[in-house]
């Protein structure tokens, strides 16, 4: 049987980034994901995230550039609402029409600011269930985003940090990860998932935190 994920990147042609670039190399505007082209990160999510099929649950991307995973979780996970950040406007007009506009809130800002987490508090005063982190993939977001995310983790929620650069800085992952749950009511357990043989990727690393209280 076909992969859940795959089909709805395939029903929307969204493999792959398809897009216009600057003399930089920098994306004008485009359209597609590479959950599944550069990165082989499929097959995990489903099942990482079949558990959450047919619950209610609320769900925050840092980084959502074109708005095409945004489409990925909005179709896998049709009781979800999701919170979208990400700090270039990239997001394709096309999304709006094909999500449901009443599941998704998305903001222009930088995910990474001190600021912005409570804003998004104000925004989602319940929390999240699932949070992906695939903005800047520097060690230093990531880092932040388990100091300014981790505390608005609900119970039996995950926290996806994608795209960890390499194998060495689950090391750094891991010390935030054990300072920051130190200041936190809760159970929380982490996990190296390393997906490098599915694509020989050398990033299909994904730093992965669960919260369930006893």
């Amino acid at each position: 049987m076909k992969n859940q994920l795959v089909e709805i990147i395939e029903k929307y042609d969204m493999n792959g980034f398809k897009g216009r670039y600057d003399s930089s190399g920098r994306h004008l505007g485009g359209w597609g994901t590479d959950k599944n082209d550069w990165h082989g990160y499929c097959d995990y999510y489903v099942e990482a995230l079949t558990e959450f099929k047919d619950k209610e649950v609320s769900l925050l991307e840092l980084g959502t550039n074109y708005g095409c995973s945004a489409i990925l979780w909005h179709d896998f996970l049709p009781k979800s609402k999701m919170l979208l950040l990400d700090i270039q406007e990239t997001m394709n007009p096309k999304c709006w029409d094909i999500m449901d506009n009443d599941r998704f809130t998305y903001a222009n800002c930088d995910a990474y600011d001190e600021e912005t987490p409570s804003e998004v508090e104000n925004l989602f005063p319940d929390g999240f269930d699932i949070i992906f982190d695939d903005g800047p993939h520097t060690v230093k977001s990531q880092k932040e985003c388990i100091e300014y995310y981790l505390p608005m983790l609900n119970n039996n929620g995950t926290m996806f940090i994608e795209d960890v650069q390499s194998v060495d800085d689950f090391d750094e992952l891991q010390q935030s990860f054990d300072e920051t749950k130190e200041t936190l009511e809760g159970n929380y357990s982490c996990e190296r998932v390393d997906l490098r043989h599915v694509k020989d990727r050398y990033d299909d690393l994904i730093f992965v935190i669960k919260r369930v209280d006893e």
